[in-house]
């Protein structure tokens, strides 16, 4: 389920087996992941709406369309190893332009030997929203990231 959450996560897929229609091309603008020492911090944001109601439900997550699902990972990086997920204390802020900074609530996921970190945040209609994450993975510094997003939730 874990890989089925991440795989909604980063592709941002509808559910219906129908595919979406097409969406004008964006600039690259994040690479969903930050790296530094032998971590790294991988994130996706998500409309918690875009979400197949089978995943939403076994994650506890509210599919509404002006909700977004911020899902992180940390990961060990070692020369010639795949990277390998581990536990770390994950935190952070979303704000808009005009708002106060509020922290999300990150909860684990754990499945197999994998752990993630999930929370949930609102949004508003093509409202500039600011996302600050950090994680600290045991006996290394802070990994964070800030990613500003606007998304659209009058088209779901």
């Amino acid at each position: 389920r874990i890989t089925a959450l991440m795989a909604v996560l980063v592709t941002g897929c509808g559910g219906s087996g129908v595919p979406p229609p097409p969406v004008p091309a964006r600039l690259f603008e994040d690479p969903g992941f930050v790296a530094t020492g032998d971590h790294e911090m991988r994130y996706g944001i998500v409309l918690a709406s875009e979400l197949p109601a089978e995943v939403a439900k076994a994650y506890a997550l509210n599919r509404s369309k002006d909700r977004v699902v911020v899902n992180v990972s940390v990961l060990r990086r070692q020369a010639g190893v795949l990277p390998s997920p581990i536990e770390a204390e994950v935190e952070g802020e979303w704000r808009t332009l005009v708002g106060e900074p509020q922290p999300p609530v990150f909860r684990a996921v754990l499945e197999g030997e994998t752990v993630s970190y999930i929370a949930e945040a609102p949004v508003r209609n093509q409202e500039p929203t600011t996302f600050e994450l950090r994680a600290r993975p045991p006996h290394a510094s802070t990994i964070t990231a800030s990613v500003t997003r606007s998304f659209d939730t009058t088209s779901q």
